[in-house]
């Protein structure tokens, strides 16, 4: 049975084994035990894992043009999901498909669209121009500083030349609630244009 429309979701098999599974962990338990039957069950079901971070795992499946993503005790992820959600005209944010699935009080999912990694050269030229806008976004540097006119005009000419990104690194560096989370697992490309996949942490 394919996942692609979750309406009455409660009834549908993947999500009673998931929330059979997924129970709440005991304090000791090592490693997200759950997470480990849950890996199990989606690759019995043709779901390949992708990967996984600190708070979540990743799957994807042949045909469908959506990744399957869950995860653990994460408000900052949900909180980028709200964001993105919100400001969907941004094309530097990932496209959600439907709500948010919980599976229980401290686990959820979501359907996101498939991106591709962003070329490591590429990934690191861009760094450069984030840690300057954060740098004064921030007010990482005094304005006396030697490098301060050198940075300034870096961030003023990118905010002219990317306004929509320029607006999801304020997201990112001052209006989120969570710590900036920026690597090049989590910056990626839909096409030529660069995607934040998950860009803030607890």
């Amino acid at each position: 049975m394919k996942l692609r429309e979750l309406t009455g979701y409660k009834g549908n098999a993947h999500y009673q084994a998931a929330k059979n599974t997924l129970v709440k962990d005991n304090p000791g338990d090592e490693n997200w035990r759950q997470f480990n039957k849950f890996k199990e069950y989606m690759d019995a079901n043709g779901f390949s894992h992708k990967g996984m971070g600190a708070y979540g795992t990743v799957f994807e499946k042949p045909g469908y043009e959506w990744l399957f993503k869950l995860y653990k005790n994460d408000p900052a992820y949900d909180e980028f999901i709200r964001y993105s959600k919100k400001h969907s005209d941004n094309p530097h944010l990932p496209k959600f498909y439907g709500a948010k699935i919980k599976i229980n009080d401290d686990t959820s999912c979501i359907r996101t669209e498939k991106l591709t990694k962003l070329p490591y050269d590429m990934y690191r030229q861009y760094m450069e121009y984030f840690t300057a806008v954060f740098a004064i976004l921030a007010e990482r540097v005094d304005p006396n500083d030697s490098t301060y006119d050198e940075l300034y005009r870096e961030y003023q000419q990118f905010s002219r030349k990317h306004p929509n990104l320029f607006e999801v690194l304020k997201y990112i560096f001052t209006e989120s609630a969570y710590y900036p989370d920026l690597h090049n697992g989590n910056i990626m490309m839909r096409g030529k244009t660069l995607v934040f996949s998950d860009p803030v942490a607890l």
